[in-house]
């Protein structure tokens, strides 16, 4: 077939399409069938010691030979069987024919309430879920719905516990005394954390330490235990005369901001330090 015949047979299908869309969207609806969600792809986009911001990408598939919209969608979001959320989002998609567009949906998962509503859910590190709803998408005019429904599993974040606390002290002098404090790290999550990107702020006793560096061995798997090593230096001239004469500072406070690495990105900890103290 020449190339002006094909057109002429792309033209004329195209409008015996548009005659059959003018004479009612319904027959087209049952020739062509439906849009459907093809694909849900979830992911974290962020997370902390308070919640975990989730991310849905819905692939939508047009099976029409023009172009549909999706205004907005309404969803709720279960865990563990009973009804968490419910919400509408607007949308802003334009599926041209035939083809598979993206939309993204966020969903705000807050740990306190995840804990009010479900209590056998407080020493979780996870917890299982299911998104369903409606995606509204339009086509010349005519409205449809599209459902939505998907199972997962969402991390609950949790974090590192110290134990085994291990204080050793370096050479004093009258311009300072080094002190080493090492401890025993458990993972009490269901994915590997890094430790080497936490801010310290380390106390002994009254006694602020300057000068704070933090060492990690690397990821620790779930589960898994490490150890974490905090080095300062005491320049205070009171702290140090006690040193001196063999009084040490009191127990070890540490104050943990920064970020803790993970498998779903990072734990900010930084608008929720978390405070060591005493060590267990």
């Amino acid at each position: 077939m020449g190339q002006m015949p094909m057109r002429r047979a792309l033209a004329f299908l195209a409008l015996g399409v548009l005659a059959v869309l003018t004479s009612g969207c319904g027959r087209l609806l049952s020739v062509l069938g439906k849009p459907k969600v093809r694909e849900v792809r979830p992911r974290i986009a962020r997370m902390d010691l308070s919640g975990a911001d989730l991310a849905f990408e819905l692939d939508i598939k047009n099976p029409y030979p023009f172009a549909l919209a999706a205004p907005f969608a309404r969803y709720g979001l279960s865990i563990e069987g009973t009804e968490f959320l419910t919400g509408e989002e607007p949308v802003r998609l334009r599926v041209p024919p035939w083809r598979v567009g993206t939309v993204g949906l966020p969903v705000r998962v807050t740990y306190g309430a995840l804990w009010r509503t479900y209590r056998r859910l407080k020493d979780a590190n996870k917890a299982t879920y299911r998104l369903h709803g409606d995606l509204l998408v339009t086509v010349l005019g005519h409205a449809q719905v599209v459902p939505i429904s998907f199972k997962g599993t969402v991390p609950i974040a949790r974090p590192p516990r110290l134990r085994g606390l291990r204080v050793s002290w370096g050479p004093a002098s009258p311009s300072g005394a080094s002190t080493r404090v090492e401890a025993d790290v458990t993972n009490p999550n269901v994915f590997p954390i890094d430790l080497r990107n936490l801010r310290v702020q380390l106390r002994l006793g009254d006694v602020d330490v300057g000068e704070v560096t933090v060492t990690s061995a690397g990821p620790i798997g779930p589960g898994q235990k490490g150890t974490i090593t905090v080095t300062g230096r005491i320049t205070a001239a009171d702290a140090l005369r006690d040193i001196a004469a063999g009084r040490k500072p009191g127990k070890a406070t540490l104050t943990v901001t920064g970020v803790i690495e993970t498998s779903h990105g990072t734990v900010d900890l930084n608008e929720s330090p978390i405070v060591w103290a005493p060590f267990e």
